[in-house]
């Protein structure tokens, strides 16, 4: 993380008029919150009325980010001018880095959709808070600490009370079409106690990928909830490392017109298959059933397409002995029904 806590100097502008008393009396007490702010808690201050905001989020050892709004996401008529965007880089802001559609991407992004700036530990609270007042003043014309108002919170934690900022606290509802905040880690955990109860491994879990791994004879079976809307999607690596000149196209055009529930399609020099369930609402037969028929289904095919065109399953042998059906709860760990730590993930 860049430290960018001496590069510029906030004091106030020569020949301006100063910070407000009101401005004065919030600079301090921000700077207070934030000195306070322990990891993977976040502050947004916002304006009531509008669309400009600042927000902050502790890293620990690591500092603080701070971040100001930019046009992603901004509607047309409040949009940033040029001069404002001129002030922003005067004040030492860093301009946005990736565009917010893309954050769902499996590549790791650099940055931020807001601009930005990171500071080291230890984080300099008074130039951060000096930095926020000028933010908000000078390029979003704020002329009271009295029309903003603020949410924090920490993950899985809720909501964090801050009554030394002395803003009114907002609780936001969640955007339309977006499940509420931390609906995904509620599905997660209920589709781990199913595929734990269904499997008989009660240390089955998700990996640092957003994974869980279910091995099905030669095939590794790998699940993950998505949001947007909240589903779980199911998928594997049926052969990879196919020989050069496979054409299996034809094969998998095939295999998509006559299996209901799942869908084959090719990566780089993979097989892949996958399958989405909807879980909302969330029924546990329906997500154990699926991933029981769709880790049989490409055990099965695993063995004939790697004899068609070359390359390896994930584990190499065909036909050894699948977890039990869900009706009869296998026991056995690990390579058996468990969580599997071998194959090849793309997903």
């Amino acid at each position: 993380m860049k430290d960018e806590s001496t590069h510029h100097e906030l004091t106030t502008r020569p020949g301006s008029k100063g910070i407000a008393p009101g401005w004065a009396a919030f600079e301090k007490g921000l700077a207070e919150v934030l000195f306070g702010l322990e990891e993977h808690q976040y502050l947004i201050i916002s304006s009531k009325r509008g669309e400009a905001y600042v927000q902050f989020a502790a890293q620990e050892s690591f500092g603080l980010r701070a971040e100001s709004v930019s046009n992603n996401y901004l509607p047309e008529p409040d949009r940033l001018r040029q001069d404002q965007i001129a002030a922003l880089e005067e004040l030492g802001w860093r301009h946005p880095t990736w565009k917010p559609r893309h954050r769902k991407t499996r590549q790791r992004r650099v940055g931020s959709p807001n601009f930005f700036r990171d500071f080291r530990a230890p984080v300099p609270c008074d130039e951060i808070a000096r930095l926020a007042v000028r933010t908000l003043t000078e390029v979003h014309g704020i002329t009271h600490p009295g029309s903003l108002e603020y949410e924090a919170f920490q993950p899985r934690r809720g909501d964090l009370p801050l009554p030394a900022l002395g803003l009114t606290r907002r609780r936001p509802a969640p955007p339309p079409g977006e499940p509420p905040p931390g609906e995904a880690d509620r599905i997660r955990g209920l589709v781990r106690e199913a595929l734990r109860n269904a499997s008989g491994c009660s240390d089955l879990d998700f990996d640092e990928d957003g994974d869980l791994g279910l091995r099905f004879g030669s095939a590794i079976v790998f699940v993950r909830v998505l949001d947007e809307p909240p589903c779980v999607r199911v998928f594997s690596p049926v052969v990879a490392k196919m020989n050069a000149d496979a054409r299996p196209l034809a094969r998998l055009n095939d295999l998509n017109a006559t299996v209901r529930y799942a869908r084959f399609f090719v990566v780089d020099d993979a097989i892949l298959a996958s399958l989405e369930v909807a879980v909302s609402p969330f029924v546990a037969r329906q997500v154990v059933d699926s991933c029981w028929l769709f880790g049989h289904l490409v055990d099965d095919l695993g063995e004939t397409l790697r004899e068609q065109f070359g390359g390896h399953t994930a584990f190499g042998v065909s036909g050894s002995e699948p977890p039990a059906s869900p009706r009869r709860r296998s026991r056995e760990p690990g390579g058996r029904g468990g969580g599997s730590r071998g194959g090849r993930k793309r997903g």
